[in-house]
Parts: C-alpha cells; sequence; structure tokens
C-alpha cells in the first residue's frame, strides 16, 4: 500500500450539467441564499459573475447536515461529490477527473467549481482560488456543444482567477472531453465526425493564442479525452491505431475512454504491452506528421458535407418528422425495451424515464440497438444525401450565387448590395456576381424561390453571414478548380485521412447492414413504419453509390475488420433472437414472458460477441 497506493487505478468522476445545476439551486433554496431564486433566470454572463462571486465567498459555508433534507438527485451528487473529497484526502492519486457531461456553457463548469468549494475541494478567500488540484473536465457531446467548445474555453480561460488557478494548481493542464457517441447520435456520423475534426482545430489555434508573448508560467496546455466507443459510428473503426492517425492534432498528453472488448487488450503482460505501444506510436505519428497542405480547403468542405448530412439525419430521427415513428419500430421491433431489464448495461437506456426518443436514449444503447437489428443508420444515414445535395448546391454556379445574394440582403439588410461590392470580406461572392449589373442581380435574386435546406445549411454556421461567406468559398474554389463535388471527395479521400477514415467507417456501416435481416425483425410493420424504414434503405443505396465511386470500388469491403457479418451462424442468432422478441410480443403468460425476457437477453449477448461489438 505505502508503494502502490490504496488503490487499483485512480477513478473518473462524472455528471450531467443540468443535475450538477440543480443542486446548486436546490442547496441555495435550502439555506435560503438571496441568489436561490433568480440565479437561474439570469443571462450567462450574469450567471458566470455571481458564481464566481459565491465561489470566493467568505459568506457561505457547507451545512452537512442539510444535505438529507433534499431532493433525492440533488442528494445523491452532493454526495458524490463528498465521496471524491474524502477519496482524494486518503489518496491524491485514487480520483482523476470530474466530467461534466452535455456541458453546454461556462457556468456549467462553475457551478462544478461552487460544489468543490462547498464540500471542501476548493480553497478560496479574498476573491481568488487559493487551492484547487483537480481537474474538471467539460465534456462536449453533442453536435452543437461541440461547436461551443472553443468559446467556452476561451471564456473560462479569460477569467484571472480561472487562468491563476490553472496555471499555479495544475500546470496549466486544461482537459477538455470530445464526445463521439452523443454527437453521432445527435447529429448523425458524418456531421459528428467533421465537427471533432473542426473543434480540434479551433482549440489547436487557441492554445497557441492563449499562450503567445507570455512566460512560461502562465501558458496552458490543453489535454483532449476523447471519448469513442468501441462501435464504428462512436469513433472506432476496428483499429484504434487507424482511429488516432485519423486525428488532425493529438495533444502531447491525451486520454481514451476504453470499453467493452478494448479491455481484453489488457489480459495479459504481452497484450497489455502491445495494445499500449500501439496506441503510443500511433500518438507519436500523429505529433511529426505534417498538415495537409489543403487543411483549410478541405475541411471546409467536410463541414459542409458534415451540416447537410445532419439536417438529413434530424428528419429521420427527431420528433417533429419522423422520429416518433423510427422509435415506435425500434421500441416494438427489437430489443430496445428489454435493455432496461437487462443486467449487463453500463447504464440506464434513457437519460431520465422509460420514453426513449433520440433527445433521451443513451447514446450506447441506441447504437447497439440499430447494430442488432442489422439497420445501423447512425453509422452511415445522411452520407449519401449530403453528396448530392452538395452537387446540387456548389456545382450551380448561376442559382446559387443569387441564393447567397438573397440571404446577404436579407441578413445585412444592404437591400442595394453597396457595402458587398466594396467590403474585401465579401471578394468569393463578389466574384461569383461579377458579370453582371447589380441592379439586374438583386432583381433576379428576389425573385427566385425560398431554398429551404439552403437556408437551413446556412442557420448550422456560427452566423448566417459566415454560412454566405463559406459557401461562396466552396463555389468559388470549384470555379476556379474546374473541378466537381465527386473529384474533390476523390481527392480527399486519397490526401485527407480525417475524411477517408470517415468514409472507411461509412463503408463499414453499410457492410454491416443487412436488409433481408431488418426485413425479418420488422415484417409485421405497419405501411407508415415500411415508409420510414424505406427512407433508410434508399439512403444506404444513395449512400454505397457515392462511397463506390469516391472510393474508386465495384463492391464494398471493410477496411479494418474482418469479420463475416453473414455467416450461417450469426444470420441463425438473429432469426433466434427475433422469434424470440416475436412470441414475447404476442404472449399474454406472465412466467412464458419472463423466460423469454432472459433468452433475449441471452441472443444480445451472443450477437454482440459474434459482430464483434456491442453499443
Amino acid at each position: 500500500a505505502d508503494t502502490f497506493g490504496f488503490h487499483l487505478t485512480s477513478i473518473d468522476f462524472r455528471q450531467l450539467s443540468q443535475k450538477n445545476a440543480n443542486a446548486v439551486r436546490d442547496y441555495l433554496k435550502l439555506i435560503q441564499h438571496p441568489l436561490a431564486d433568480h440565479l437561474f433566470q439570469m443571462s450567462e454572463p450574469e450567471k458566470q459573475q455571481a458564481l464566481l462571486d459565491l465561489i470566493c465567498s467568505s459568506d457561505i459555508e457547507f451545512d452537512p447536515w442539510v444535505i438529507s433534507s433534499l431532493p433525492d438527485i440533488s442528494r445523491d451528487t452532493f454526495q458524490t461529490f463528498l465521496i471524491f473529497a474524502d477519496a482524494s484526502k486518503a489518496d491524491p492519486f485514487s480520483v482523476g477527473k470530474f466530467i461534466i457531461s452535455m456541458c453546454a456553457h461556462t457556468s456549467d463548469i462553475l457551478m462544478v467549481l461552487f460544489l468543490m468549494r462547498l464540500v471542501g475541494m476548493l480553497e478560496a478567500d479574498g476573491g481568488s482560488i487559493k487551492k484547487c488540484p483537480f481537474d474538471v473536465t467539460g465534456l462536449f457531446e453533442t453536435v452543437e456543444d461541440l461547436k461551443q467548445a472553443t468559446r467556452i474555453t476561451t471564456e473560462l480561460l479569460t477569467i484571472p482567477l480561472i487562468r491563476e488557478y490553472v496555471c499555479r494548481d495544475r500546470g496549466g493542464k486544461v482537459t477538455i472531453m470530445l464526445g463521439y457517441s452523443d454527437s453521432v447520435r445527435d447529429g448523425s456520423s458524418l456531421a459528428s465526425d467533421s465537427q471533432i475534426i473542426r473543434t480540434s482545430i479551433e482549440l489547436k489555434e487557441l492554445e497557441s493564442r492563449l499562450n503567445k508573448n507570455i512566460s512560461a508560467q502562465q501558458k496552458v496546455r490543453f489535454i483532449l479525452y476523447r471519448g469513442r466507443g468501441d462501435t464504428i459510428p462512436r469513433g472506432f473503426g476496428g483499429s484504434i491505431e487507424r482511429a488516432v492517425t485519423a486525428q488532425l492534432f493529438v495533444t502531447s498528453q491525451e486520454d481514451h475512454t476504453e470499453q467493452n472488448r478494448y479491455l481484453r487488450r489488457y489480459a495479459t503482460v504481452s497484450s497489455t504491452i502491445d495494445h499500449l505501444h500501439s496506441i503510443y506510436s500511433a500518438h507519436l505519428s500523429v505529433q511529426v506528421a505534417p498538415l495537409p497542405t489543403e487543411l483549410n480547403r478541405y475541411q471546409s468542405f467536410y463541414d459542409f458535407f458534415g451540416s447537410i448530412s445532419n439536417l438529413k439525419w434530424n428528419i429521420l430521427v427527431q420528433p417533429e418528422t419522423h422520429g416518433n415513428v423510427y422509435f415506435k419500430i425500434l421500441n416494438t421491433y427489437t430489443i430496445l425495451p428489454h435493455l432496461s431489464k437487462s443486467h449487463f448495461a453500463s447504464r440506464p437506456v434513457a437519460r431520465e424515464g422509460q420514453e426513449y426518443n433520440v433527445n433521451t436514449i443513451r447514446a450506447i444503447p441506441f447504437v447497439m440497438v440499430l447494430a442488432q437489428m442489422r439497420e445501423f443508420s447512425s453509422g452511415y444515414y445522411g452520407t449519401g444525401t449530403a453528396f448530392t445535395e452538395s452537387q446540387r448546391i456548389l456545382e450551380d454556379f448561376k442559382r446559387t450565387p443569387l441564393l447567397l445574394l438573397k440571404a446577404y440582403i436579407e441578413v445585412t439588410k444592404d437591400s442595394n448590395a453597396s457595402k458587398l461590392f466594396v467590403k474585401p470580406k465579401y471578394a468569393s461572392l463578389k466574384e461569383l456576381l461579377a458579370n453582371e449589373d447589380p441592379k439586374t442581380l438583386i432583381e433576379k435574386a428576389n425573385q427566385l424561390p425560398e431554398d429551404a435546406l439552403f437556408n437551413k445549411i446556412l442557420g448550422l454556421y456560427s452566423s448566417r453571414v459566415e454560412g454566405i461567406l463559406q459557401i461562396a468559398y466552396l463555389l468559388v474554389d470549384l470555379k476556379r478548380r474546374g473541378l466537381t463535388v465527386l473529384e474533390t471527395a476523390q481527392e480527399m479521400y486519397k490526401n485527407y485521412t480525417p475524411f477517408a477514415y470517415s468514409m472507411q467507417n461509412k463503408e463499414t456501416s453499410l457492410i454491416i447492414r443487412n436488409k433481408k435481416i431488418v426485413d425479418d425483425y420488422t415484417r409485421d410493420a405497419s405501411a407508415e413504419e415500411k415508409e420510414v424504414l424505406k427512407l433508410t434503405e434508399d439512403e444506404a443505396k444513395l449512400t454505397m453509390s457515392w462511397l463506390l465511386k469516391i472510393n474508386g470500388q465495384k463492391k464494398l469491403f471493410s477496411k479494418m475488420l474482418s469479420t463475416d457479418f453473414n455467416s450461417p451462424e450469426l444470420i441463425l442468432l438473429h432469426k433466434i433472437q427475433n422469434k424470440f422478441l416475436e412470441e414475447y410480443r404476442t404472449t399474454k403468460d406472465r412466467t412464458t414472458k419472463s423466460e423469454l425476457g432472459i433468452l433475449i437477453q441471452m441472443t444480445i449477448l451472443a450477437i454482440a460477441e459474434a459482430l464483434g461489438f456491442g453499443g
């Protein structure tokens, strides 16, 4: 114990940002603090300042005796912090990071620092933080959260007392967790892939800006914590080396989540050494590799493809469109309702309650359900549409510039476009419109019918003006080079590793998908349900068509996995599982249902083992 400590490995703690906020609110109400009633009605800047004041206040002390009076969830949250504090006192190396799930605001991080202040993990006095050695990590999970990661990190580190304690107590280390799983569930696999790369680029640039012209003691060092899972859509394509080398940037120190079959790599000393050597070698190769010369150009196209994929995915899964029917299919014909009863799940199936939709279901069970019914939409859906719509928009050098001009007039209120032709930042759009009289162009633009998808794409950029500038840049790039969208994608596949890796994962997802098995599971589906299932089949065909053209192949084949996903044994397992599911749906006998439930759980484990991954 003296040599190795009284623990096997340090443990990270993790809690949902909203539950942290609820714990703060409930505690302030309990002690009748004046901020209790309006802290959560404040604007984000006001909330940040109020929390900083609470963190540094000497007027508020923690009363452990009131915890029993808190609501259950808030009491559990406080008990988590108390366990963290006690463990760190017994052995500082027994605890790792405190991870904030669904981190969407700077105040989400300050909430945790205030809770740490209450339980004695953070010492503050005289308007400053005196001591806090703990790693508070924001987990940016959804596509939108990933977009905000750089802004939140900037806000946090420009607060003087935060920057001061990070440099003093943490050696300047700031851990930022990138969420692969929920960004796929929330935004599509392609949107997740492109946004994670975009966010890593922005964070690398931010780190350089923050460290410019300052002393070594004031410098910060980012540590990326990659929350990838063990399945294709969730950031892992069957090879940890390929997953790591597909990143443009790695930080000198990185963390990775390792789940399920990853743990088998640690079964023996030799397998452990081999596994760690593979990870280390992959990291080293990324650090010494030169960046692509066309990085900004490739990533701009990648962002555009991802935006369209995001929109297409949302049409399938969001409740306002086809989402209710899609999740009714999953809840009726698949293993979904059985996962909450299983004895092997790593976490609840839904964040709250038992109502399953894309906004409540957890990412791991969601992917597991789609894999076991062999529909696997989260691995490919939206990719084919992304390229098809990009082709329509970016190869139309007459209509799209007019759509951009129309959007420019609506956003800037510059009705005669007088500023457009003099401001340097609009040079690309000006180049596209250069051959006609401005008045004639404006008349044509105003007469154009609305393009709903185009307007939605603009809305996904940080601002509509930024969207106008970026799309104009892409149009000019294709026009100057005389290239098509397909030719650009083919070039990216050869020269841009993140994009190539993403395409290879989409290819493997389509290999795993099996329409015959999907049809077997859903043979009793209604006409409405079959229409939704047809959407996934059509998108699979469209995506396959594009992938074969991009990678220059005649048929799909996995670049990383050797599993035979259509082996007779695996097909038989699916038939057995489907038989049990059908009997479970039709029988009314409780004893029979209980027995079938156990058998279904056995098939879930068997199919996961045969596929080579769970969720």
